[in-house]
């Protein structure tokens, strides 16, 4: 079939989507090797002001923030000569937990490695808060010190190699990275991707998109940022009280970009562009576990799925007022990226039936 018959499906399907699970604006990307990207935009960055979305509006991208993390410590690690079974009291001795006397293999037993995939029986974020807006330097620092981390116990022993989601996790590695390389987290991420790669729409400093760092809807939706959405009682679509921005939780969840820069990154990770081939020699798409009620396995922060004899890579990202899907299909070297700007849009849904769309049509 024809670019124009696949455009034609995909528009398609964008806007049945749109309506029906009324979302206040929704985008989605894919690109495969040596073909240009497509890019589609239907609804509003701002629903009440009916701001249209466009093909450059800027996304808050969630826990796809990890992915970036992931790739950037392996990266490290390289270079430094860092084994990813080291274990994060070494790396981070001041990194303390409450210890609980059933467990046989405690926090400092914890490694990179168990961290990565979300194996290392860490618990989870219990409050972002988000309404704080903290742009402080040792936010990062300060978070992963707080009770929040300090008086929590591992959910189990760290052996057991049982899959439990923990953004905790993530930002031990970020302050891992910070240490490491004597940058700033979002410096570090700068260095080795965003300038790199030509991501000029990309940055874990969301803050430095508005004046005076205020992240207020109205300076964001000026600088091209979509504004985050949720519904009332009624179902209608209203403002989120704050923009998910917390500098404390920049490594698990606070990266924004436009679809196009995902698509260069993600396109790059599969070419096993120079950048990216450290990131290889440490097997991150090997399934470490199974995910719990899901089709899925976990491997070093890229979810692993199987359909039809093709294997699919990626991560979803959700927080207040924004959910995100990036899925790589190496097999055929497609990426697909889908945003909305609304609280638990039915993102991964919607990217799968854009994957089927496009290897149907590649099909003779």
């Amino acid at each position: 079939m024809t670019k124009e018959a696949l455009i034609h499906d995909l528009n398609k399907t964008i806007r049945s989507a749109l309506s029906n699970y009324y979302l206040p604006g929704l985008a989605i990307g894919y690109k495969q090797e040596g073909q240009e990207s497509v890019i589609m935009a239907e609804g509003y960055s701002s629903f009440p002001m009916k701001t249209p979305l466009t093909k450059d509006s800027i996304f808050h991208m969630a826990s796809i923030s990890k992915l970036f993390t992931a790739c950037g410590i392996m990266i490290l690690f390289s270079e430094k000569d860092i084994s990813q079974d080291t274990c994060v009291v070494e790396l981070l001795p001041d990194f303390k937990m409450l210890r609980s006397k059933n467990l046989s293999c405690d926090y400092p037993h914890i490694t990179v490695r168990k961290i990565l995939s979300h194996t290392s029986g860490l618990p989870d974020v219990t409050d972002y808060r988000w309404d704080l807006k903290n742009i402080s330097e040792s936010a990062l620092e300060d978070y992963c010190e707080s009770d929040d981390v300090s008086k929590r116990t591992l959910l189990w022993s760290c052996d057991e190699n049982k899959f439990s989601y923990s953004n905790i996790g993530y930002e031990l590695l970020g302050l891992i990275i910070q240490k490491v390389s004597n940058l700033s987290f979002e410096d570090y991420m700068d260095s080795i991707f965003f300038k790199p790669l030509n991501m000029r729409d990309s940055t874990f400093k969301t803050y430095e998109r508005t004046k005076n760092s205020s992240l207020s809807i109205e300076d964001l939706l000026s600088a091209k940022v979509a504004a985050p959405h949720g519904k009332d009682h009624n179902n209608n679509i209203i403002y989120e009280k704050h923009f998910p921005y917390n500098r404390g939780h920049g490594p698990s969840s606070t990266l924004t970009s436009t679809l196009s820069d995902i698509l260069i990154w993600s396109q790059s990770l599969l070419k096993k562009d120079p950048i990216f081939q450290r990131v290889y020699s440490f097997s991150p798409f090997l399934p470490v576990a199974d995910v719990s009620n899901s089709d899925e396995k976990i491997g070093l922060s890229f979810f692993i799925w199987k359909d039809k004899g093709k294997t699919y890579i990626g991560h979803e990202g959700s927080d207040d007022g924004f959910r995100s899907s990036l899925w790589m299909c190496p097999d055929t070297k497609i990426s697909v990226i889908v945003c909305s700007n609304l609280t638990k849009a039915p993102v991964k849904k919607i990217n799968r039936e854009i994957f089927t769309i496009i290897h149907n049509h590649l099909t003779p």
